[in-house]
């Protein structure tokens, strides 16, 4: 069966094939549409930045992770949930979290969003609870 991907997916493939032998830092938006045959445009369509394109790697994969464990239930759970994917592809994370910094870097959206689903996790977990 033929997995058609997302335009998210063919530019999130490009940013990680691009990151293999560059610095995230170095990479621009225009190489990664060039390198996905991809516009501008397309990019901005679905992204702010890079940096929102790195997130949505990361964040996506901790999504799947919360989903497939039915919620996080303890801190250990937690911890191992948002850590899974950065040992999965440690050398891309590296990568992203050496040469990325500032307010819109991935540490911080990617940090947001976490808690943003544990916080979710916690309430569901109250009122099921109650």
């Amino acid at each position: 069966m033929i997995i058609r991907q997302t335009t998210k997916e063919v530019l999130a493939a490009s940013m990680m094939e691009l990151a293999k032998t560059k610095s995230v830092d170095k990479i621009s938006i225009k190489e990664i549409v060039q390198n996905c045959g991809l516009t501008a445009t397309t990019f901005y369509n679905h992204f702010q930045d890079k940096y929102q394109l790195l997130a949505w790697i990361y964040n996506r994969k901790v999504e799947a992770l919360f989903a497939e464990t039915s919620g996080i239930v303890t801190w250990h759970q937690f911890l191992m949930a948002v850590c899974t994917p950065l040992q999965e592809n440690r050398t891309f994370y590296k990568n992203v979290l050496k040469n990325t910094a500032g307010q819109t870097s991935f540490r911080y959206r990617t940090n947001d969003y976490a808690i943003s689903l544990l916080v979710a996790c916690r309430e569901t977990k109250r009122r099921l609870s109650a």
